[in-house]
């Protein structure tokens, strides 16, 4: 090779290759292709509207009923291979949304372990975790709100679930406020002149009955 002279070879870049997951005789690429089949046009959804904060992508499912208020937010990190958290919103149930806000904030990697533990946050998109949130969106939701209202407000509001032992309570007025910065004002006479109502969850969310 004469002197001075150089030969310049290309490194030829695989494209990455994204392997698919093959769930209830479908394919999916991340958890967005899956929870849109899961909520495409016979399961009675609109299509989503996206948005993204940060790193974050967010997807809003509505009810095509539009007396049915119940709202699905999806959040996902990592170009959807991560799944953060869902939501199940409606306007009525003001104690399961603080539930969801307060108890369970995201998703942790060994959620669906056989044991599950405490890992990083996000579910990834695999065969464990992918049975876990369907038969979750299956089944619906199994439990009940109790509420306690003053002039047509709900200021107090009891969750239980059939999958845990404890009741969660959540207030909605100043004594929320008073007894979080520790002064012990709840008593037994708490509910006396206010009116009480019960919700079923399943009334807000009864599953989908998603056909393969």
């Amino acid at each position: 090779m004469p002197f001075g002279i150089r030969t310049i070879t290309h490194k030829v870049v695989e494209p990455l290759k994204i392997e698919t997951l093959r769930f209830r005789n479908t394919e999916f690429e991340n958890w967005a292709e899956y929870f849109r089949w899961m909520f495409s046009d016979n399961s009675g959804f609109r299509t989503p509207k996206e948005e993204r904060r940060n790193q974050a992508i967010i997807e809003s499912y509505r009810n095509k009923n539009p007396r049915d208020e119940t709202e699905i937010v999806v959040t996902y990190i990592d170009d959807c291979y991560k799944l953060i958290h869902y939501e199940i919103i409606n306007p009525l149930t003001l104690g399961f949304t603080a539930f969801q806000k307060k108890s369970c904030q995201y998703f942790e990697q060994g959620h669906f372990a056989e044991t599950p533990e405490y890992g990083e946050p996000g579910l990834d998109f695999n065969l464990v975790n992918i049975t876990g949130i369907d038969k979750e969106l299956t089944e619906g939701l199994n439990g009940q709100e109790v509420q306690f209202l003053k002039g047509g407000k709900v200021v107090k509001a009891i969750v239980s679930l059939q999958e845990y032992s404890m009741k969660y309570t959540y207030r909605f007025d100043n004594k929320g406020l008073l007894i979080r910065l520790g002064r012990k004002l709840f008593r037994k006479d708490d509910e006396l002149g206010l009116t009480k109502r019960t919700i079923d969850l399943r009334d807000i969310f009864q599953g989908i009955k998603k056909t393969t």
